[in-house]
């Protein structure tokens, strides 16, 4: 049978539906984003006796205000500019390595760095000072396009994912690649991003995506990111951890806390409220057992301080602050709850314990990562809820290197068992180790992935 000939039928063929339906899509898209941009105005002004007061009250908030609102600083080089965005501590951190590869191939770019939280903005202060560095904007188009006149990038690098609407379509009209490295979609983002994917053409602004593994890279694909646009290269996170021998010594922070030769160290990393209380309760069934236990408590968000002094002066934990020891206002104290207030500390402090619980993740926050205790050969424990290190928790649980408990009362059980068992705990600090070291390596895959995506955009601005 031929093929049926319209026009030989008298007939009128029948026009290419790509146009109207490609017409239609970049009018939903306009659509999309203008109701975007109209609710953000409104929940900012809704908002502004909730900005008043804390402009008022808070000096830190002050401080950050005008570069969210798209008032940072104005990058003064002519180079081309990389801008790598991590959204708080562990973003941060991750990027470290990228950076340093980048710089190494790239040795004509200039690199800048912003940050979402506070914590994180503090720590990218610490670690790389030599950079211009600012506080993610808000994400309405107008702030946006501020920032992209001040900084001029040539470049954008997400580390994990941050889908903000604005940033994609300002990055996508400038002709700017955006690429996120170190990629992950939980689970529950995933579902919600599968919910919401026929009205996110963001996506398909992203000019590649590495990933951590094939999970990740499959959730990708079934949210409609293209299948070439989306390689696996591993976890990052895995070339920042320093080695045991990486660090410097710590005998200045043993003296500090008054550790003595044979004491145990217990540090809860991280933690969120109802997890403090928890690391407590440990460290007395430890003491009750007729062991001398060191107890430090590392908090997740620097502006909880004052509640978690609180918590631990009405349970008895006698907590002192490790700014208090420096200064010499404050004493160490076998029984003493020692709390660490400063930024960019928390590994020199894992570094001292025996056995480390990391937080977020006795109650549905998430977790925190589990990675730095364990490449420092620590037995490891978390709670039950890690979905937002799913991959991370199931290597060191495969590899018997780190254990998960349900409760309070679990997690003191853990703590005495350890204690108990020296070898045990060794076990599982060599077989953390050797988990770490076998999944260094994805910066490199992750620049291989990266670097014809960057040098066909540095061949084509220069035509």
């Amino acid at each position: 049978m031929s093929d049926f000939d319209a026009s030989s039928a008298g007939l009128t063929p029948r026009p290419h539906s790509r146009a109207p339906r490609g017409a239609w899509r970049r009018g939903r898209t306009a659509l999309l984003h203008l109701v975007y941009d109209g609710s953000f105005l409104l929940l900012l002004v809704l908002g502004l006796p909730w900005f008043a007061l804390r402009f008022a009250t808070s000096r830190r908030f002050r401080r950050g205000l005008p570069q969210r609102l798209g008032f940072v600083p104005v990058r003064q080089s002519r180079k081309p500019c990389i801008w790598i965005h991590g959204v708080s501590v562990g973003e941060v951190k991750a990027a470290g390595a990228l950076a340093r590869g980048l710089r190494e191939r790239f040795p004509s770019y200039e690199i800048v760095f912003s940050a979402t939280t506070q914590t994180g903005f503090e720590l990218a202060r610490e670690l790389y000072r030599e950079s211009l560095l600012f506080y993610y904007p808000l994400d309405a188009f107008w702030i946006v396009s501020r920032v992209f006149r001040r900084i001029r990038p040539s470049w954008i690098v997400l580390v994990e994912l941050e889908i903000w609407p604005n940033l994609l379509l300002r990055a996508d009209r400038a002709g700017v690649p955006v690429m996120v490295v170190n990629g992950r979609i939980s689970e529950r983002s995933w579902r919600g991003y599968r919910r919401l994917r026929r009205f996110l053409p963001e996506f398909t602004r992203i000019r590649h995506t590495c990933a951590q593994n094939e999970t990740y890279r499959e959730r990708f694909l079934d949210i409609g990111v293209p299948a070439d646009r989306v390689s696996v290269t591993g976890n990052v996170k895995f070339d920042n951890l320093r080695a045991r021998g990486d660090l410097a010594p710590n005998a200045d922070l043993r003296r500090l806390f008054g550790i003595e030769e044979r004491e145990c160290v217990f540090v809860a990393g991280s933690t969120h409220p109802g997890e403090e209380r928890a690391a407590l309760a440990a460290a007395r069934a430890v003491r009750a057992s007729g062991r001398p236990i060191r107890l430090i408590i590392a908090p997740r968000h620097p502006p909880r301080l004052p509640e978690v002094l609180a918590e631990l002066r009405d349970h008895g934990g006698e907590p002192v602050r490790l700014t208090e020891l420096r200064s010499g206002n404050a004493q160490a104290s076998p029984t003493a709850t020692y709390v660490v207030d400063t930024i960019g500390e928390l590994e020199r402090v894992y570094s001292l314990a025996a056995v480390v619980f990391v937080g977020g993740s006795l109650f549905p926050k998430g977790g925190h990562n589990v990675l730095e205790p364990a490449a420092l050969g620590k037995p490891v424990l978390f709670g039950p809820h890690t979905f937002n290190f799913d991959a991370e928790t199931a290597l060191l649980l495969e590899r018997r290197a780190a254990r998960r408990i349900g409760d309070d009362a679990e997690l003191s059980r853990a703590l005495l068992e350890l204690l108990d068992d020296p070898e045990e705990a060794k076990r599982m600090g060599q077989a953390a180790i050797a988990a770490i070291e076998e999944n260094r390596g994805a910066t490199a895959r992750t620049i291989a992935a990266l670097e014809p995506i960057l040098r066909e955009n540095a061949a084509n601005s220069l035509r």
